[in-house]
């Protein structure tokens, strides 16, 4: 994992499973404690909704994005 943030030029989306099945029994999963060391106003996660105006700027900023990969494939 150390290696992945380091070398992350703008965004780093990391993951894990919750649970995984280890010789056929189903184990509970914990995620790696290098995310808890990471500075917690920089985390996001996928089961907590982002707060409106945040929710906003990254629907703008994906539609900016599309516009400009848009703008690339009409040349």
């Amino acid at each position: 994992m150390y290696v992945g943030i380091t070398r992350a030029q703008q965004t780093l989306h990391l993951s894990y499973c919750r649970w995984r099945k280890r010789a056929g029994e189903k184990m509970a999963c914990a995620p790696s404690r290098f995310i808890a060391e990471l500075a917690q106003e920089d985390l996001r996660y996928s089961d907590v909704p982002l707060p409106p105006d945040e929710a906003a700027k990254e629907k703008f900023a994906g539609s900016e994005r599309l516009k400009s990969l848009k703008a690339l494939l009409a040349r």
